[in-house]
């Protein structure tokens, strides 16, 4: 009981101390990491082109014994789903652009 009569006046001077004493005011600035809408943009292709390889391989595993066929398909989808993100990533962009030259 001693020890928690000592640490709540610790406290309370602590507190009076704070509230007593000559206030600074000093500038807070806060820096934010300014790159989130790319990073945001990588995270969700990631996972959205691996999704995919990965069903088709858990898929193609149960109903082929062979494991090339398994990886042939694997590759094959991650290059035509890289294609097919790297367009809709650029047509989305110079849809924007133009829609922004409109305005």
């Amino acid at each position: 009981m001693e020890q928690i009569s000592l640490l709540w006046t610790y406290f309370q001077s602590k507190i009076n101390a704070s509230t007593t004493s000559s206030h600074h005011h000093h500038h807070h600035t806060e820096e934010h990491f300014e790159q989130s809408a790319t990073v945001r943009d990588i995270v969700i292709g990631m996972a959205d082109g691996l999704t995919v390889p990965f069903a088709l391989a858990a898929g193609l595993s149960t109903a082929v014994s062979t494991n090339g066929i398994i990886v042939t398909a694997g590759f094959a989808e991650i290059v035509a789903g890289s294609i097919a993100m790297g367009l809709g990533g650029y047509l989305a962009v110079k849809r924007r652009s133009s829609i922004m030259m409109l305005n």
